[in-house]
Protein backbone atom coordinates (compact mmCIF):
# COMPACT_ATOMS: atom_id res chain seq x y z
CA UNK A 1 0.00 0.00 0.00
CA UNK A 2 2.87 2.37 0.87
CA UNK A 3 4.54 1.69 -2.48
CA UNK A 4 1.25 2.34 -4.30
CA UNK A 5 0.88 5.78 -2.63
CA UNK A 6 4.49 6.63 -3.34
CA UNK A 7 4.00 5.78 -7.00
CA UNK A 8 0.83 7.87 -7.17
CA UNK A 9 2.59 10.84 -5.53
CA UNK A 10 5.36 10.62 -8.10
CA UNK A 11 2.80 10.54 -10.89
CA UNK A 12 0.97 13.59 -9.42
CA UNK A 13 4.06 15.83 -9.28
CA UNK A 14 4.39 18.63 -11.78
CA UNK A 15 7.64 19.49 -13.61
CA UNK A 16 8.65 21.78 -10.73
CA UNK A 17 8.31 18.99 -8.13
CA UNK A 18 5.03 20.15 -6.66
CA UNK A 19 2.09 17.88 -6.04
CA UNK A 20 -1.17 18.34 -7.96
CA UNK A 21 -3.76 17.23 -5.44
CA UNK A 22 -6.48 17.02 -8.08
CA UNK A 23 -4.34 14.67 -10.13
CA UNK A 24 -3.44 12.71 -6.98
CA UNK A 25 -7.12 12.40 -6.06
CA UNK A 26 -7.90 11.20 -9.59
CA UNK A 27 -5.12 8.58 -9.42
CA UNK A 28 -6.28 7.38 -6.01
CA UNK A 29 -9.87 7.13 -7.26
CA UNK A 30 -8.74 5.17 -10.34
CA UNK A 31 -6.71 2.84 -8.13
CA UNK A 32 -9.72 2.35 -5.85
CA UNK A 33 -12.02 1.58 -8.79
CA UNK A 34 -9.50 -0.87 -10.23
CA UNK A 35 -9.16 -2.53 -6.84
CA UNK A 36 -12.95 -2.84 -6.55
CA UNK A 37 -13.15 -4.33 -10.05
CA UNK A 38 -10.40 -6.83 -9.20
CA UNK A 39 -12.17 -7.75 -5.98
CA UNK A 40 -15.46 -8.24 -7.87
CA UNK A 41 -13.74 -10.46 -10.44
CA UNK A 42 -12.08 -12.43 -7.65
CA UNK A 43 -15.44 -12.89 -5.90
CA UNK A 44 -17.00 -14.10 -9.14
CA UNK A 45 -14.09 -16.45 -9.76
CA UNK A 46 -14.48 -17.82 -6.24
CA UNK A 47 -18.19 -18.31 -6.79
CA UNK A 48 -17.54 -20.16 -10.06
CA UNK A 49 -14.87 -22.32 -8.40
CA UNK A 50 -17.21 -23.04 -5.49
CA UNK A 51 -20.01 -24.01 -7.91
CA UNK A 52 -17.66 -26.21 -9.94
CA UNK A 53 -16.37 -27.84 -6.76
CA UNK A 54 -19.93 -28.44 -5.59
CA UNK A 55 -20.82 -29.95 -8.98
CA UNK A 56 -17.71 -32.14 -8.92
CA UNK A 57 -18.63 -33.39 -5.45
CA UNK A 58 -22.21 -34.07 -6.62
CA UNK A 59 -20.90 -35.94 -9.67
CA UNK A 60 -18.56 -37.95 -7.46
CA UNK A 61 -21.44 -38.80 -5.12
CA UNK A 62 -23.62 -39.83 -8.09
CA UNK A 63 -20.78 -41.90 -9.54
CA UNK A 64 -20.28 -43.61 -6.18
CA UNK A 65 -24.03 -44.22 -5.93
CA UNK A 66 -24.19 -45.56 -9.50
CA UNK A 67 -21.19 -47.82 -8.91
CA UNK A 68 -22.83 -49.17 -5.78
CA UNK A 69 -26.12 -49.68 -7.64
CA UNK A 70 -24.23 -51.39 -10.48
CA UNK A 71 -22.56 -53.82 -8.06
CA UNK A 72 -25.90 -54.56 -6.43
CA UNK A 73 -27.54 -55.10 -9.84
CA UNK A 74 -24.70 -57.36 -11.01
CA UNK A 75 -24.94 -59.40 -7.82
CA UNK A 76 -28.72 -59.63 -8.22
CA UNK A 77 -28.32 -60.65 -11.87
CA UNK A 78 -25.82 -63.35 -10.96
CA UNK A 79 -28.14 -64.59 -8.22
CA UNK A 80 -31.04 -64.58 -10.70
CA UNK A 81 -29.02 -66.49 -13.30
CA UNK A 82 -27.91 -69.03 -10.72
CA UNK A 83 -31.47 -69.42 -9.46
CA UNK A 84 -32.80 -69.93 -13.01
CA UNK A 85 -30.08 -72.47 -13.75
CA UNK A 86 -30.81 -74.39 -10.55
CA UNK A 87 -34.57 -74.26 -11.04
CA UNK A 88 -34.26 -75.29 -14.69
CA UNK A 89 -32.23 -78.32 -13.66
CA UNK A 90 -34.74 -79.23 -10.95
CA UNK A 91 -37.66 -78.86 -13.39
CA UNK A 92 -36.04 -80.64 -16.31
CA UNK A 93 -35.17 -83.76 -14.31
CA UNK A 94 -38.79 -84.78 -13.55
CA UNK A 95 -39.94 -83.54 -16.97
CA UNK A 96 -37.45 -85.80 -18.73
CA UNK A 97 -38.73 -88.67 -16.62
CA UNK A 98 -42.34 -87.84 -17.57
CA UNK A 99 -41.37 -87.69 -21.26
CA UNK A 100 -39.47 -90.97 -21.05
CA UNK A 101 -42.26 -92.86 -19.26
CA UNK A 102 -44.90 -91.39 -21.60
CA UNK A 103 -42.96 -92.59 -24.64
CA UNK A 104 -42.83 -96.06 -23.07
CA UNK A 105 -46.60 -95.95 -22.43
CA UNK A 106 -47.19 -94.98 -26.07
CA UNK A 107 -45.09 -97.94 -27.23
CA UNK A 108 -47.07 -100.27 -24.95
CA UNK A 109 -50.39 -98.81 -26.15
CA UNK A 110 -49.36 -99.24 -29.78
CA UNK A 111 -48.42 -102.88 -29.10
CA UNK A 112 -51.78 -103.46 -27.40
CA UNK A 113 -53.78 -101.54 -30.00
CA UNK A 114 -55.22 -99.05 -27.52
CA UNK A 115 -56.03 -96.09 -29.78
CA UNK A 116 -57.63 -94.01 -27.02
CA UNK A 117 -54.67 -94.52 -24.70
CA UNK A 118 -52.28 -93.59 -27.52
CA UNK A 119 -54.08 -90.28 -28.06
CA UNK A 120 -54.09 -89.47 -24.34
CA UNK A 121 -50.41 -90.35 -23.95
CA UNK A 122 -49.49 -88.27 -27.00
CA UNK A 123 -51.26 -85.25 -25.49
CA UNK A 124 -49.26 -85.70 -22.29
CA UNK A 125 -46.05 -86.05 -24.30
CA UNK A 126 -46.69 -82.89 -26.35
CA UNK A 127 -47.48 -80.89 -23.22
CA UNK A 128 -44.36 -82.10 -21.43
CA UNK A 129 -42.16 -81.43 -24.45
CA UNK A 130 -43.66 -77.95 -24.82
CA UNK A 131 -42.97 -77.18 -21.16
CA UNK A 132 -39.42 -78.49 -21.49
CA UNK A 133 -38.89 -76.24 -24.52
CA UNK A 134 -40.07 -73.18 -22.56
CA UNK A 135 -37.74 -74.02 -19.66
CA UNK A 136 -34.81 -74.42 -22.05
CA UNK A 137 -35.55 -71.03 -23.62
CA UNK A 138 -35.49 -69.28 -20.24
CA UNK A 139 -32.26 -71.08 -19.34
CA UNK A 140 -30.64 -70.12 -22.66
CA UNK A 141 -31.56 -66.47 -22.15
CA UNK A 142 -30.05 -66.59 -18.67
CA UNK A 143 -26.83 -68.08 -20.07
CA UNK A 144 -26.67 -65.42 -22.79
CA UNK A 145 -27.16 -62.61 -20.27
CA UNK A 146 -24.38 -63.98 -18.04
CA UNK A 147 -22.04 -64.65 -20.99
CA UNK A 148 -21.98 -68.39 -20.31
CA UNK A 149 -23.50 -69.70 -23.54
CA UNK A 150 -20.76 -71.85 -25.07
CA UNK A 151 -20.07 -72.01 -28.81
CA UNK A 152 -18.49 -75.23 -30.15
CA UNK A 153 -17.06 -74.89 -33.65
CA UNK A 154 -16.97 -77.80 -36.08
CA UNK A 155 -17.18 -78.34 -39.82
CA UNK A 156 -20.48 -79.56 -41.26
CA UNK A 157 -22.72 -79.34 -44.32
CA UNK A 158 -25.41 -76.76 -43.73
CA UNK A 159 -27.96 -78.84 -45.64
CA UNK A 160 -27.93 -81.47 -42.88
CA UNK A 161 -28.97 -78.89 -40.28
CA UNK A 162 -31.56 -77.38 -42.60
CA UNK A 163 -33.37 -80.63 -43.41
CA UNK A 164 -33.30 -81.80 -39.77
CA UNK A 165 -34.99 -78.53 -38.76
CA UNK A 166 -37.54 -78.90 -41.58
CA UNK A 167 -38.33 -82.44 -40.44
CA UNK A 168 -39.04 -81.19 -36.90
CA UNK A 169 -41.64 -78.61 -38.00
CA UNK A 170 -43.24 -80.70 -40.74
CA UNK A 171 -45.98 -82.19 -38.49
CA UNK A 172 -47.01 -78.71 -37.25
CA UNK A 173 -47.01 -77.42 -40.83
CA UNK A 174 -49.19 -80.30 -41.97
CA UNK A 175 -51.62 -79.62 -39.12
CA UNK A 176 -51.83 -75.96 -40.22
CA UNK A 177 -52.21 -76.84 -43.89
CA UNK A 178 -48.94 -75.04 -44.59
CA UNK A 179 -46.60 -75.98 -47.44
CA UNK A 180 -42.87 -76.12 -46.67
CA UNK A 181 -40.50 -75.09 -49.48
CA UNK A 182 -36.71 -75.46 -49.30
CA UNK A 183 -34.31 -73.77 -51.73
CA UNK A 184 -30.57 -74.36 -51.25
CA UNK A 185 -28.13 -72.79 -53.70
CA UNK A 186 -25.87 -75.06 -55.70
CA UNK A 187 -22.56 -73.92 -54.19
CA UNK A 188 -20.16 -74.74 -51.38
CA UNK A 189 -22.44 -75.40 -48.38
CA UNK A 190 -19.64 -76.31 -45.96
CA UNK A 191 -19.74 -74.27 -42.75
CA UNK A 192 -17.43 -74.00 -39.75
CA UNK A 193 -19.64 -72.94 -36.88
CA UNK A 194 -21.79 -74.43 -34.11
CA UNK A 195 -24.34 -76.78 -35.75
CA UNK A 196 -26.39 -77.14 -32.56
CA UNK A 197 -26.82 -73.38 -32.11
CA UNK A 198 -27.53 -72.93 -35.83
CA UNK A 199 -30.17 -75.65 -35.59
CA UNK A 200 -31.67 -73.85 -32.59
CA UNK A 201 -31.93 -70.62 -34.60
CA UNK A 202 -33.52 -72.40 -37.58
CA UNK A 203 -36.05 -74.23 -35.42
CA UNK A 204 -37.06 -70.96 -33.76
CA UNK A 205 -37.56 -69.19 -37.09
CA UNK A 206 -39.37 -72.12 -38.73
CA UNK A 207 -41.57 -72.75 -35.68
CA UNK A 208 -42.62 -69.10 -35.64
CA UNK A 209 -43.32 -69.08 -39.36
CA UNK A 210 -45.40 -72.27 -39.19
CA UNK A 211 -47.23 -71.19 -36.03
CA UNK A 212 -48.39 -67.91 -37.55
CA UNK A 213 -49.20 -69.29 -41.02
CA UNK A 214 -52.37 -71.26 -41.76
CA UNK A 215 -53.18 -72.65 -45.21
CA UNK A 216 -50.21 -70.85 -46.70
CA UNK A 217 -46.55 -71.48 -47.35
CA UNK A 218 -43.20 -71.18 -45.56
CA UNK A 219 -40.07 -70.92 -47.68
CA UNK A 220 -36.53 -71.57 -46.45
CA UNK A 221 -33.76 -70.28 -48.74
CA UNK A 222 -30.02 -70.73 -48.16
CA UNK A 223 -27.20 -69.22 -50.19
CA UNK A 224 -23.56 -68.29 -49.70
CA UNK A 225 -22.28 -64.77 -50.28
CA UNK A 226 -18.78 -63.34 -50.44
CA UNK A 227 -18.38 -59.98 -48.73
CA UNK A 228 -15.41 -57.70 -48.11
CA UNK A 229 -15.14 -58.97 -44.52
CA UNK A 230 -15.38 -62.65 -45.46
CA UNK A 231 -17.75 -65.41 -46.54
CA UNK A 232 -21.29 -65.48 -45.12
CA UNK A 233 -24.35 -67.71 -45.30
CA UNK A 234 -27.75 -66.12 -45.81
CA UNK A 235 -30.56 -68.21 -44.35
CA UNK A 236 -33.97 -66.72 -45.06
CA UNK A 237 -37.31 -67.93 -43.70
CA UNK A 238 -40.33 -66.23 -45.28
CA UNK A 239 -44.01 -66.96 -44.76
CA UNK A 240 -47.45 -65.86 -45.95
CA UNK A 241 -48.82 -65.64 -42.41
CA UNK A 242 -50.41 -62.96 -40.26
CA UNK A 243 -47.40 -60.63 -40.36
CA UNK A 244 -46.77 -57.71 -37.99
CA UNK A 245 -47.55 -54.02 -37.81
CA UNK A 246 -44.63 -51.53 -37.58
CA UNK A 247 -45.24 -51.20 -33.83
CA UNK A 248 -45.21 -54.96 -33.32
CA UNK A 249 -42.10 -55.31 -35.47
CA UNK A 250 -40.29 -52.71 -33.34
CA UNK A 251 -40.86 -54.83 -30.21
CA UNK A 252 -40.43 -58.31 -31.61
CA UNK A 253 -36.76 -58.73 -30.62
CA UNK A 254 -37.35 -57.60 -27.02
CA UNK A 255 -37.36 -60.42 -24.41
CA UNK A 256 -40.80 -61.80 -23.48
CA UNK A 257 -42.46 -59.62 -26.15
CA UNK A 258 -44.95 -60.78 -28.74
CA UNK A 259 -47.07 -58.73 -31.08
CA UNK A 260 -49.78 -58.19 -28.46
CA UNK A 261 -51.62 -59.99 -25.67
CA UNK A 262 -54.10 -61.61 -28.01
CA UNK A 263 -51.27 -63.29 -29.93
CA UNK A 264 -49.88 -64.73 -26.69
CA UNK A 265 -53.31 -66.05 -25.72
CA UNK A 266 -54.03 -67.54 -29.15
CA UNK A 267 -50.62 -68.91 -30.16
CA UNK A 268 -48.79 -69.32 -26.84
CA UNK A 269 -45.04 -69.09 -26.31
CA UNK A 270 -42.74 -67.00 -24.11
CA UNK A 271 -41.72 -64.40 -26.70
CA UNK A 272 -38.08 -65.43 -26.23
CA UNK A 273 -37.46 -67.30 -29.49
CA UNK A 274 -36.44 -64.34 -31.66
CA UNK A 275 -34.48 -62.68 -28.85
CA UNK A 276 -32.45 -65.85 -28.32
CA UNK A 277 -32.04 -66.29 -32.08
CA UNK A 278 -30.62 -62.78 -32.44
CA UNK A 279 -28.20 -63.26 -29.53
CA UNK A 280 -26.99 -66.60 -30.89
CA UNK A 281 -26.65 -65.15 -34.42
CA UNK A 282 -24.38 -62.44 -33.03
CA UNK A 283 -22.31 -65.08 -31.22
CA UNK A 284 -22.01 -66.88 -34.57
CA UNK A 285 -20.52 -63.77 -36.18
CA UNK A 286 -23.70 -62.43 -37.75
CA UNK A 287 -27.15 -61.04 -37.03
CA UNK A 288 -30.82 -61.32 -37.91
CA UNK A 289 -32.88 -59.05 -40.15
CA UNK A 290 -36.68 -59.12 -39.85
CA UNK A 291 -39.17 -57.53 -42.24
CA UNK A 292 -42.91 -57.87 -41.96
CA UNK A 293 -46.21 -56.40 -43.09
CA UNK A 294 -49.49 -56.94 -41.34
CA UNK A 295 -51.57 -59.69 -42.99
CA UNK A 296 -48.91 -60.16 -45.69
CA UNK A 297 -46.32 -62.32 -43.95
CA UNK A 298 -42.85 -62.06 -42.44
CA UNK A 299 -39.33 -62.49 -43.74
CA UNK A 300 -36.53 -63.30 -41.27
CA UNK A 301 -32.97 -63.57 -42.56
CA UNK A 302 -29.96 -64.89 -40.67
CA UNK A 303 -26.62 -63.65 -41.93
CA UNK A 304 -23.91 -65.85 -40.41
CA UNK A 305 -20.16 -66.09 -40.92
CA UNK A 306 -19.31 -69.21 -42.92
CA UNK A 307 -16.06 -69.86 -41.04
CA UNK A 308 -16.40 -68.85 -37.40
CA UNK A 309 -12.98 -70.37 -36.65
CA UNK A 310 -11.31 -67.54 -38.61
CA UNK A 311 -13.11 -64.92 -36.52
CA UNK A 312 -12.17 -66.71 -33.29
CA UNK A 313 -8.48 -66.96 -34.26
CA UNK A 314 -8.43 -63.30 -35.30
CA UNK A 315 -9.88 -62.29 -31.94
Amino acid sequence: MHRLLQRQLNQARDPNGGVSYERLLKLVNEAYCENEANRTRADRANEVMAAELSEMLAIKERATSLESAKRIAEAANMAKSQFIANMSHELRTPLNAIIGYTEMLIEDAVAEGGDRQISDHENILRSAQSLLHLINEVLDLSKIESGKLNIEIEEFHIGEVVFDAIADVRPAAAANGTELIVEIADSDMTMRSDPYRLSQCLRNLLSNAVKFTADGHVTLRVWREEQASGSFFNIEVSDSGIGMSPDQLARVLSPFEQGDGSITRKYGGTGLGLTITQQIAQLLGGDIIIESELNRGTRAKLVLRADLAQLSSAA
